[in-house]
């Protein structure tokens, strides 16, 4: 079955500032030995919310259920985060208003966490199934997440914006993009010297069968989505998959600072903006410590 992907849309925090404020920057600069150059590893500027994971994913749902196009019913709501800052009695307190706010109260509501930045796989991986089962035509699938503090808000590998991104998933075309697969891993790498803690070879073997599925090969990848993170490390998570560096997509959207799961609907949504007179094929790929992802992404050529 097709999964047709439409109606992508994404919001960053409100509170724009330059890399160099992040809290301790040049401190943990030097301890972690990177360069101040921001080319390496969109550092440009990075959005802060005065908000929480719950208010970014209301400003993303109601640009896309305020949409002509999207004003059809939504059969279920999948909200995906890497964490959820209240406990649990208010958490579904503020989901209440918020599903009621934006007029999807009535919609069934499914929360995903706990793989880190590559919750938009399960969740395109839930949704997926859902519409090949026929238990639902359309789902809005949310990815929603802020920092946990500003302390935390710089590592070794990136830095971290706050944002949200949504897409609608169905059954029903017309579309730009098409899902064709998703899968999903976790795992150790058995090699204790590795600068990867993920299972990278079994990744691997994962996205050789998929292109090998839909009778593709790498040569035929338009592009490889990846994670805003610092650019050598990008590299050499491409190089240890077999991925020539220069697949790697370098759009707008790898400017802003690494947005958790948004990263990979904020370049879809530049990607669907584009015309082509080819199918393209792009690769989502997803790595979260233990927790690996990948999608495969269709383009149709544009039809006269």
């Amino acid at each position: 079955m097709t999964i047709f992907i439409n109606d992508i849309d994404s919001t960053l925090g409100e509170h724009r500032f330059p890399y160099n404020k992040v809290e301790d920057f040049d401190q943990k600069r030097r301890h972690y030995g990177l360069p101040d150059a921001p080319h390496l590893m969109g550092w440009h500027s990075l959005h802060r919310t005065s908000g929480n994971v719950l208010d970014l994913a209301e400003r993303v749902i109601e640009k896309i259920v305020g949409r002509s196009s999207a004003a059809q019913s939504t059969d279920h709501l999948v909200l995906c985060s890497s964490r959820f800052s209240v406990d649990f009695m208010q958490g579904n307190d503020r989901l209440d208003e918020m599903m009621t706010r934006c007029a999807i109260s009535n919609v069934p509501v499914t929360g995903l966490t706990l793989s880190g930045c590559n919750s938009l796989f399960n969740g395109l991986h839930l949704a997926s199934a859902m519409i090949e089962s026929s238990r639902a035509d359309r789902v809005l699938l949310v990815t929603a997440d802020a920092s946990a503090g500003e302390s935390k808000r710089f590592d070794s590998n990136c830095m971290f914006s706050d944002a949200a991104s949504a897409a609608i998933l169905s059954n029903k075309g017309p579309s730009s993009l098409t899902l064709l697969d998703v899968v999903c891993g976790f795992g150790r790498s058995t090699n204790d010297s590795s600068f990867f803690r993920g299972n990278l070879p079994e990744i691997g073997k994962k996205l050789k069968d998929m292109l090998a599925k839909h009778g593709l090969q790498v040569s035929d990848l338009t592009k490889v989505v990846t994670p805003n993170f610092y650019l050598p490390v990008v590299n050499m998570l491409m190089n240890s998959l077999a991925l020539p560096a220069h697949l790697h997509f370098s759009g707008q959207a790898t400017l802003s600072a690494h947005c958790f799961s948004s990263d990979y609907l904020m370049a879809l949504a530049e990607i669907a903006q584009t015309e082509t007179h080819l199918d393209e094929y792009y690769l989502l790929l997803g790595y979260a410590d233990l927790h690996q992802g990948i999608g495969l992404v269709r383009k149709p050529a544009k039809r006269k």
